[in-house]
């Protein structure tokens, strides 16, 4: 059965209590949509819907578990409505005007702040050592400009909330009924996760089909298959091992030689490691006039000087947004939002202004890259279109 609603996590949540795995069900979201209109009990729900009492009742159940209802009492019945946001297509298109005009701002305060954003990047260090990263301005404007430093600007000027205290996690669950845009094809989805002192991102386009061939997206597979903890910890130890070995290549590319003597393993362990990171696209190799076999980097890697750097130009670039458009235009949706079906069920603006505002930056982003200004991330071997990097983030600054 088609899908009928999108949704959209920003946060994290608990394996076993996901949203996504509670809504997944055609006709869980009919269900949604049916109760985002108004309250109804579960007698209501069932003639609307066509199903028994029984089946509404387990559907309700999921939902609830994750905590993505509220229950109200009209005289003796209890009536249902959603938790979260659901923007039907119908609030999407109130709120039209006002996302491409803000979403227009934000790409004219990258346009004017771009020469020293360019500027500023030439110090990030493994640009320094050589490597050259076409889209190195799409991980310093896509994710951390929009959308992982301005979420927290955003919060701090009491505009948006980035998580709330939810069952099994932290996080803003949202709805898009379908039919005005795509959500896995926008440039929104940030995935991020830090093993020991490296953390591990990406940012861009989702696959067609299952999740993303990088990190930390294959960290997350692999410990959700495996059986115990210790299994666990085991993974977490190889992926702070690949961050170890990625920073031996930030200064230039070296041979397998050389990385076997400074990192003290096994030579046919190291190939093993470097094959599946060239595999992942996080390292190249090349030979050089028969010589031995080098390796170096494919794929950023920021040392906590180079983030603070970004940090700074990314609060930059959202403050100016703030203060050209955001502050005067904020009560234009809050107006507009009060005629959603989230208002009337009393979802906080600060939640709604969450999606909103992600929907805000994507337009803004595809302006960017449509337009040239910046490059696109690379198309990648999944299907997706997304930029992987690694960074060591200081104790501040944290995205």
């Amino acid at each position: 059965m088609q899908r009928l609603i999108q949704f959209a996590v920003c946060g994290h949540s608990s394996a076993d209590r996901n949203p996504y795995e509670a809504t997944s069900d055609a006709i869980t979201q009919r269900i949604l949509l049916t109760i985002n209109t108004r309250p109804l009990s579960i007698q209501e729900i069932s003639r609307e819907i066509g199903i028994n009492e029984s089946e509404v009742i387990q559907h309700l159940e999921s939902l609830e578990r994750c905590g993505l209802l509220k229950k109200t009492r009209k005289e003796d019945n209890v009536l249902y409505q959603p938790s979260f946001a659901i923007l039907t297509r119908r609030d999407q298109e109130r709120l039209q005007l006002l996302v491409r005009r803000l979403s227009d701002s934000l790409v004219s305060v990258v346009t004017d702040l771009l020469p020293e954003i360019r500027r500023e990047l030439k110090e990030i260090e493994c640009v320094k050592a050589g490597y050259n990263f076409p889209d190195l301005e799409y991980i310093s404007l896509g994710a951390y400009a929009f959308d992982y430093d301005g979420l927290e600007v955003l919060r701090d000027e009491g505009l948006l909330t980035v998580a709330k205290d939810m069952p099994g996690g932290k996080y803003v669950f949202t709805g898009l009924e379908v039919g005005l845009e795509n959500l896995r094809e926008a440039w929104r989805w940030g995935h991020i996760s830090k093993y020991g002192r490296y953390t591990f991102s990406s940012h861009g386009k989702l696959p067609p089909k299952k999740g993303r061939r990088s990190l930390p997206d294959l960290a997350w597979f692999w410990a959700y298959i495996v059986e115990d903890d210790k299994e666990r910890e085991n993974i977490e130890r190889k992926i702070v091992h690949y961050g170890e070995l990625l920073y031996k290549l930030l200064e230039g590319p070296v041979t397998l030689d050389e990385l076997t003597k400074e990192l003290q393993l096994h030579k046919g362990e190291l190939i093993i490691d470097l094959t599946l990171l060239e595999e992942l696209d996080y390292v190249f190799s090349y030979t050089e006039h028969r010589r031995e076999t080098k390796f170096g980097l494919n794929r950023p890697a920021l040392l906590p000087e180079d983030c603070e750097l970004i940090h700074r130009l990314s609060k930059r670039i959202t403050k100016e947004f703030l203060e050209r458009s955001l502050r005067t235009t904020y009560r234009e949706l809050e107006n507009t939002y009060e005629q959603t079906s989230p208002a009337k069920n009393g979802i906080d603006m600060k939640e709604a202004f969450n999606p909103i505002y992600h929907s805000i930056f994507e337009k803004a982003l595809g302006g960017l890259i449509a337009s040239e200004i910046i490059a696109k991330p690379p198309l990648r071997r999944d299907g997706g279109q997304y930029s992987p990097w690694i960074a060591i983030e200081s104790n501040q600054g944290q995205p």
